[in-house]
């Protein structure tokens, strides 16, 4: 996952070169964007692994949807859902969330559906998801929402990584508080089970996985690439 928090993160940093990268997506692939919000039943545990409690039962969540836009989905890379996913914590819009003693977080996303699953994507999106978030398996995933991005992408992204923005999350620096799927071969290679390893899709190799290939995800100027390497040198 990546990146980890840093003092410097702020719209400029940050959301901008994410939003440019997003409206490239959607221009050249034409894919489209929805905002999605993924909600997870409360543990008591601490900060640390309430967050990662998050992460693998996002994980979980993703792997069934993915299954159910599509057949042989371990084959078509290309058609999964690219996705921007932000951690975040009740109240932090307004700079106050309790990561002293926090709920369980949830997760804001920023998803990216190609055109043949489109259809597919909106009847599950209609149904607030439910075959998923109802199914056995899933019982940590208590409710998952979803709107089309009709204008204002900035705003959107902003809204989702808000707080990664925030003050709070400055307590959180050695956390991992954003991720994007599918997941890269590096990544996957991790994993224990053959299960948990059909996300990979070779494309994005070189966009994970490291303040290099974190770079390679933001604008291709020669000046701007070489600044925001060195905002995430020490990550």
């Amino acid at each position: 996952m990546y990146p980890q928090v840093s003092y410097e993160l702020n719209e400029d940093t940050f959301i901008n070169p994410i939003v440019t990268q997003v409206q490239q997506l959607i221009n050249d692939d034409n894919l489209t964007p929805y905002f999605v919000t993924t909600s997870f039943t409360n543990i008591d545990a601490s900060i640390t692994a309430k967050i990662a409690f998050c992460f693998k039962q996002y994980d979980r969540f993703y792997r069934h949807l993915t299954s159910n836009l599509m057949n042989n989905y371990t084959r078509k890379f290309h058609l999964h859902p690219r996705t921007y996913d932000f951690v975040d914590f009740p109240n932090s819009r307004k700079n106050q969330a309790h990561t002293s003693d926090p709920k369980t977080p949830h997760i804001h996303s920023i998803f990216l559906v190609h055109p043949d699953t489109k259809s597919a994507f909106e009847q599950m999106m209609s149904e607030q998801f439910a075959q998923i978030v109802s199914h056995p398996s899933m019982r940590s995933v208590i409710q998952c929402y979803a709107e089309p991005i009709t204008h204002d992408l900035e705003h959107v992204v902003s809204y989702a990584a808000k707080f990664l923005l925030s003050t709070s999350s400055t307590l959180l620096r050695n956390e991992d508080l954003m991720t994007q799927y599918p997941k890269s071969v590096s990544e996957l290679a991790s994993r224990h089970s053959r299960k948990e390893q059909i996300h990979s899709d070779p494309i994005r190799e070189m966009l994970r996985s490291s303040s290099s290939n974190l770079t390679a995800r933001l604008p291709a100027n020669d000046d701007e690439s070489a600044k925001y390497a060195a905002m995430f040198s020490d990550l």
